[in-house]
């Protein structure tokens, strides 16, 4: 499949996937635009007891979040995302922090 930048991405069933180290959840605008879709919670949901740590990039959290993974946990995601009280309403459990991927010098 191809990222909304035209990047290609391997995509494979969530079935195929065996014991992880680590699985990353990327985020985009999609998760800010709508609701996480249920396929994604569902995938986050079969992967979570079979992976031994799961971390998001931007609003991958969201995705985190909508599966429960980020319950009583503090997240950070990035500022553009949703406000700390739009966040609340959407997810509700997790702590969230939003501050600036990063700096520049001038």
């Amino acid at each position: 499949m191809h990222a909304s930048n035209g990047m290609e991405v391997a995509a494979g069933a969530v079935t195929d996937c065996g014991d992880s180290d680590a699985v990353v959840i990327a985020g985009g605008d999609c998760l800010v635009e709508r609701p996480v879709p249920a396929g994604l919670i569902a995938a986050v949901e079969q992967l979570r007891p079979r992976t031994r740590r799961m971390v998001s990039i931007c609003t991958g959290s969201f995705a985190l979040a909508a599966a429960g993974v980020l319950a009583g946990r503090r997240a950070t995601t990035h500022w553009f995302g949703l406000s700390p009280s739009e966040y609340r309403a959407r997810f509700g459990t997790a702590d969230r922090r939003s501050r600036p991927a990063g700096t520049s010098k001038d």
